[in-house]
C-alpha cells in the first residue's frame, strides 16, 4: 500500500500530536494530584492539631461524651471524618502522622492523619480522614479537556494535511494539464520550467 503526500502529513501530523498530547497528559496529571493531594493534607494537618487541642481542653467530667460530640460536628460540618482513639499503653503517639491507603468502603484512596492528644492524664489521637475522591475527579476533567483538544487537533490535522497536498499539487496539476493540451495539439505555448 503506497501511501499518498495527503496520507504522510496526516501521520506526521498524528505523530506529533500523540507525542506531545501524551507526554503533555502525564506531567499535566502528575502535577495536578501531587499538588491537589499536598494542599489536601496540609489543611487535614491544621485541622487534625485544632481537634486535637479541642479535644485535649476538655473537662474530665463527661469527657467521653463532649469528645464524640465534638467529632460528630466536626465530621458534620467537614468533607472529613473525625475519630477520637485514646490509647492505653506506655508508648503513646507523639507526633503527628499523614497516610495514604485505599478505603474498601468508599472505593477510592483516602488520606489519614493522627494528631496525639493529651487530656487529664489521657493520651490519644484524633484521627482524620478524607477520600481523595475529589482529586480523582479533577483529574477526570483534566483527562477530559485533553482529550477534547486532542480530537480538535486531530480534525485541524486532517484539515492541514489537506491543505497543504492541494496547494502541493496545484503547480503539478497545472503542469499536466498544459502537456495534455500541447499533445492533443490544442495549445502551442510554451511550458513554465
Amino acid at each position: 500500500m503506497k501511501i499518498g503526500v495527503r496520507g504522510k502529513l496526516f501521520l506526521v501530523s498524528l505523530a506529533l500530536i500523540g507525542s506531545v498530547g501524551l507526554s503533555s497528559g502525564i506531567y499535566l496529571e502528575r502535577t495536578l494530584r501531587g499538588w491537589l493531594e499536598q494542599q489536601i493534607e496540609a489543611g487535614m494537618l491544621a485541622d487534625a492539631r485544632s481537634a486535637a487541642a479541642l479535644i485535649g481542653a476538655l473537662p474530665l467530667e463527661g469527657f467521653d461524651a463532649a469528645a464524640d460530640l465534638v467529632v460528630r460536628e466536626l465530621s458534620a460540618t467537614s468533607a472529613q471524618r473525625f475519630i477520637v482513639v485514646q490509647e492505653s499503653g506506655d508508648t503513646p503517639s507523639s507526633s503527628v502522622d499523614t497516610s495514604r491507603r485505599y478505603s474498601v468502603e468508599l472505593r477510592t484512596y483516602i488520606v489519614v492523619v493522627v494528631s496525639p492528644f493529651r487530656a487529664h492524664g489521657m493520651r490519644g489521637v484524633v484521627r482524620v480522614e478524607k477520600p481523595l475522591s475529589q482529586v480523582d475527579a479533577a483529574i477526570f476533567r483534566l483527562r477530559l479537556v485533553l482529550g477534547a483538544t486532542a480530537a480538535g487537533a486531530l480534525v485541524m490535522a486532517v484539515l492541514m494535511s489537506g491543505l497543504a497536498s492541494h496547494l502541493a499539487s496545484r503547480a503539478l496539476r497545472g503542469l499536466v494539464e498544459n502537456v495534455r493540451a500541447i499533445t492533443s495539439g490544442e495549445s502551442r505555448e510554451k511550458l513554465p520550467v
